[in-house]
C-alpha cells in the first residue's frame, strides 16, 4: 500500500497499491471491509488522493510516461 485517505465521515477509504510499477486505486467500505478496484484510470504512478469535504468524490493525480 502506497497511501490511503479516509473520507471525511470515515465510512470509506481510498487506497493505492503499486502493482508491477503501476498504481492501482481501490475504494473500501470501512464498515464491511469490502473493497473494489477503481477501473478506467490512466496507467502511471498516483501522487495521492484527497476527498472533497462532502465525502462524495475524491481527486487524485497521475504521472505517466508518454511516447511519441
Amino acid at each position: 500500500i502506497e497511501f490511503f485517505e479516509l473520507s471525511p465521515d470515515r465510512s470509506q477509504m481510498v487506497f493505492g497499491a503499486n502493482e508491477a510499477g503501476v498504481s492501482k486505486l481501490y475504494l473500501m467500505d470501512c464498515a464491511s471491509g469490502n473493497y473494489r478496484a477503481i477501473d478506467n484510470l490512466p496507467k502511471g504512478v498516483c501522487g495521492g488522493c484527497k476527498w472533497h469535504a462532502d465525502g462524495t468524490v475524491f481527486a487524485t493525480s497521475f504521472a505517466s510516461a508518454r511516447s511519441t
